[in-house]
């Protein structure tokens, strides 16, 4: 198929075209020209965006596997939607109880699964057998049935010899290893820690939930030299913690979600279910010191959670955690970054965590594009392209919108 990209304006910092509103030309999926203006003849498709940025395709650092498992949150056809119209081409697919992804077998058949859908989907294997934090999984026949880099998904390890081995195979392998970094012992808590959980009648969970996975991290990492990546941090602490080991010389990076930036704790305060994600919003203060490490974001993790109504719109206590964000995710960010900082976030940083992803935008490379603009829009519930409807955001007006995207 040769596709025509007529009257976009590049938006990649970095790259030669940068700010130029160019045509571009597609053959069988190459980019074979970018020049001011290209003459169309009748075997192309010709797509005109009338003005609008085109970048290189966005990358979710950070999708919970919901499937193969509970099809009633989503499946794969309302996922590539959803990630199709938040700007999505690239989602980096994290291991969960519902899909551990411990076994080769099991990533070789959701690879031979996702192939046919038009997104790119890369997989996160389980480090342990079922993520159960003790027992190692194959992970030599992991690493040749093609995972992107291995994670104990919602649970990090807890033992510093476990840790300690599987730091070592994965320094091997010269893949990452994704940590959430939030204890589990807190998992009984319901809201962050503070005056609302007090008000709440709920036991917290404190910040330190956080601190303490990364600081025992850390620590294992002067012993052995891996690269590992948190995700997602969420409090101001965390985020000193992981600046200062960079600065150390450490290899470890960090994402976060963007819900993140727009809430504090002061949302649960009605039990309003839709604010009940794990991790918990901090208090204004956490979320105002956020913004200062927006530079230093490796990713943007949508940390995209279907929950059916019947899970999550109940009494606070026993509502499941969780959000859909990925029609959400960029334009929430857009609010708080600025294009210049949010498109190398997005496209070109996360490469430095998994360099398989390594895409350009010239000749030569591969069409993966994401196209959008500046423009006022809202989010309402017919546009919702997921399964569930647990977003807290339908209503909310929204400054960038995705026209389209190409892989």
């Amino acid at each position: 198929m040769n596709l025509l990209i007529k009257n976009v304006v590049i938006f990649q910092p970095g790259t030669p075209h940068h700010l130029q509103k160019k045509d571009i030309l597609v053959e069988n999926g190459i980019i074979n020209a970018i020049e001011n203006f290209i003459q169309p003849n009748k075997d192309f498709i010709i797509k005109d965006y009338c003005g609008a940025f085109l970048s290189l395709g966005w990358i979710d650092t950070h999708l919970p596997l919901t499937f193969p498992g509970d099809e009633r949150r989503e499946n794969l056809e309302t996922l590539t939607l959803a990630a199709k119209a938040g700007g999505f081409t690239d989602l980096i697919c994290i291991p969960s109880k519902l899909s551990p992804l411990d076994t080769p077998e099991s990533l070789i058949s959701l690879k031979a699964l996702t192939r046919h859908f038009d997104l790119n989907f890369h997989f996160i294997a389980g480090v342990t057998q079922n993520l159960n934090g003790k027992d190692l999984s194959e992970l030599g026949l992991l690493v040749q049935a093609g995972a992107l880099g291995f994670s104990n998904g919602q649970f990090p390890i807890h033992d510093p010899n476990l840790l300690i081995r599987i730091l070592q195979y994965l320094q091997q392998f010269q893949l990452p290893f994704i940590i959430n970094p939030h204890l589990p012992i807190f998992n009984d808590g319901q809201v962050n820690d503070s005056e609302i959980a007090l008000q709440l009648g709920f036991k917290g969970i404190p910040k330190i939930s956080e601190s303490l996975t990364i600081v025992q991290t850390l620590e294992v990492l002067k012993y052995v030299p891996a690269k590992v990546h948190f995700s997602p941090v969420t409090t101001h602490e965390g985020w000193q913690l992981i600046k200062k080991a960079q600065n150390e010389g450490y290899s470890v990076t960090a994402d976060i979600s963007s819900n993140y930036f727009y809430f504090d704790d002061a949302f649960c305060a009605n039990y309003n279910t839709l604010a009940k994600v794990f991790p918990p919003y901090r208090d204004k203060n956490n979320q105002k010191f956020l913004l200062q490490h927006i530079d230093n974001l490796q990713g943007l993790a949508s940390l995209h959670n279907p929950v059916i109504s019947e899970d999550k719109f109940l009494e606070f206590g026993i509502s499941e955690p969780g959000i859909i964000h990925l029609q959400t995710s960029v334009p929430i960010f857009a609010e708080f970054a600025s294009l210049e900082q949010m498109i190398p976030i997005l496209t070109q940083k996360p490469v430095s965590v998994f360099s398989s992803l390594k895409r350009n935008l010239d000749v030569g490379y591969k069409a993966n594009f994401t196209i959008f603009t500046k423009e006022n829009w809202t989010f309402d519930k017919k546009d919702n392209k997921s399964l569930s409807n647990n977003s807290p955001f339908f209503g909310k007006n929204l400054s960038l919108k995705i026209i389209d995207t190409i892989i």
